[in-house]
C-alpha cells in the first residue's frame, strides 16, 4: 500500500538558524508535508528580542520549507513572560482537517500549551522536542509543579525526538519507554559553517588586524547572551588569574549584563577584552576564524550551539559540565576541557594548557573538526518520519 504525505505542523517560537536547518531537511523529505507555525518574527520583522533588541538575521532563516507567522493577541505581550504569548489562530490551524501530527518544540509560553491542549483534545498524535536536561538546574518553586505534571504532559506524546545523550536521560527519567524515543541530534548548519570557514580562513590575519589583535596574540572567544547564567563574570576572573599577557578576550554578544561585565574587565584590570556586541552568523564567522580558543562558562545551558558552531572551526573548546552538549560533543583531553560552573580556578588552569601549547590547540582543533562530521541534521529527516510512522500506525506503508 502506498504511504501518504505526513501533513506535519510545527509550532516554534521564533525563526533561529539552529531550527531553520532542521526544518529545511524535514521538508526535503517526499514523505513529508511540512508547515511551520512561528509564535514570533524576531529576527525577520519589527519584534524585539529581551536581551538583542530589534535586529535582521543574515542567515536563511525561511529559506525551504513553509511557515507562517500568527499574530500574538496577548494584552501585554511579552515572551519572556509565560501569559505574553497568546496566539487564537492556532484554534483554526492545528485541526485534523489541516494537519495529522504536531510537533511542539519546549514548554514555555501560553501559546505552547494551547497548542498541546487543541492537539490532545482533537486527538492530534503530538511529538515532542526539548533542550530538557536533567543536570540543568531547576528553580526549587517549580520542581514540585515539574514532578507532578511532565509525566502526565511527556506520556501523552506519541514521540520524542531526542537531541542527545543527555535529553534522553531526562525523558527516561520521567518513565517514557525507549521506544517513543527518537534520535535527532541538536545540530547547526554544519555545511554554512564550514563553506565560511574555507573561505575566510586565508583571510585570518587581516580579520584579526582588523579587530586590533596583535599577530602573536593567543585569542579567547565567548558567543552568546551577556546574561547571569553564562558566567561570564568567572570567565574575567580566570583571566585574570591567568596573568598571561599575550591572551585577548572578545566578547560577541549583547544582553543585560554587559555593563557590569565593562566595569568589572576595568576594575580588574582587563585591558584586553573586546566587546563586539551583537553578531549575525556570516559576521560570526569572521571571529571564530580570528579566534584560537572557545569558552562557554556557563551556569545554566540546556545545550550550548555556540559548542557546535566552534568546532565547525576547528577550535578547542572549553565548556562547563553543565551544558547539554557535553557528553556528546566534548571529550575532556581531547577536543577541549569541561570544567565545573563557578570556579574560575579550574578554568584558569584549562586556560593556561591551552595557551602554552600551541600544538595543543592545533591538536585538539583538528579533533574538534573531525568529531563535529557526524553531529548534523543528516538523518534526522528519516528519524522525524519514523516517529511519524509511529505515532500514526494506522496510516502504514
Amino acid at each position: 500500500m502506498e504511504e501518504k504525505r505526513y501533513r506535519l505542523a510545527v509550532v516554534a517560537n521564533r525563526p533561529q538558524p539552529y531550527h531553520s536547518a532542521f526544518f529545511r531537511t524535514l521538508a526535503a523529505r517526499p514523505e513529508i508535508d511540512l508547515t511551520v507555525y512561528y509564535l514570533s518574527d524576531v529576527g525577520v520583522g519589527a519584534a524585539a528580542d529581551a536581551d538583542f533588541g530589534r535586529y535582521r538575521s543574515d542567515y536563511p532563516l525561511l529559506d525551504g520549507y513553509r511557515s507562517r507567522f500568527l499574530r500574538n493577541r496577548a494584552p501585554w505581550p511579552d515572551r519572556s513572560r509565560f501569559t505574553g504569548t497568546f496566539h487564537p489562530e492556532l484554534f483554526s490551524r492545528l485541526h485534523p482537517r489541516h494537519h495529522d501530527a504536531v510537533l511542539l518544540q519546549g514548554w514555555f509560553g501560553l501559546s505552547v500549551w494551547l497548542g498541546y491542549g487543541l492537539s490532545w483534545i482533537r486527538r492530534l498524535p503530538i511529538l515532542f522536542r526539548s533542550e530538557a536536561n536533567p543536570a540543568d538546574p531547576t528553580r526549587r518553586q517549580w520542581a514540585p509543579l515539574k514532578n507532578i505534571f511532565l509525566p502526565l504532559v511527556l506520556r501523552r506524546c506519541r514521540a520524542l525526538l531526542t537531541i542527545g545523550t543527555r535529553n534522553a536521560e531526562f525523558y527516561r527519567r520521567y518513565g517514557i519507554p525507549e521506544e517513543k524515543l527518537f534520535w535527532t541530534p541538536y545540530a547547526v548548519d554544519n555545511d554554512f559553517f564550514q563553506q565560511q570557514r574555507a573561505a575566510l580562513q586565508p583571510r585570518r590575519a587581516g580579520l584579526r588586524r582588523e579587530l586590533g589583535l596583535p599577530a602573536e596574540a593567543v585569542v579567547l572567544l565567548y558567543a552568546g547572551r551577556l546574561a547571569p547564567e553564562k558566567g561570564l563574570d568567572n570567565l574575567l576572573q580566570a583571566l585574570h588569574r591567568l596573568a598571561a599577557p599575550g591572551v585577548w578576550l572578545l566578547l560577541a554578544g549583547e544582553g543585560r549584563s554587559r555593563k557590569a561585565l565593562e566595569e568589572q574587565a576595568r576594575s580588574l584590570p582587563l585591558p584586553r577584552v573586546l566587546f563586539l556586541g551583537l553578531q549575525g552568523q556570516k559576521q560570526l564567522a569572521r571571529s571564530y576564524v580570528a579566534a584560537d580558543i572557545f569558552a562557554l562558562p556557563s551556569h545554566r545551558e540546556p545545550w550550548g550551539l555556540v559548542v557546535n558552531e566552534a568546532m565547525n572551526f576547528a577550535l578547542p573548546v572549553l565548556v562547563s559540565e553543565r551544558a547539554g552538549a557535553v557528553p556528546d560533543l566534548v571529550e575532556g583531553g581531547e577536543n577541549g576541557f569541561v570544567f565545573p560552573p563557578g570556579d574560575p580556578d579550574a578554568l584558569a588552569g584549562c586556560l593556561r594548557r591551552l595557551v602554552n601549547d600551541p600544538a595543543l590547540r592545533q591538536r585538539m582543533g583538528q579533533r574538534s573538526l573531525e568529531r563535529i562530521q557526524a553531529w548534523s541534521h543528516r538523518g534526522s529527516a528519516l528519524t522525524t518520519l519514523q516517529a511519524l510512522r509511529f505515532a500514526l500506525p494506522e496510516r502504514g506503508t
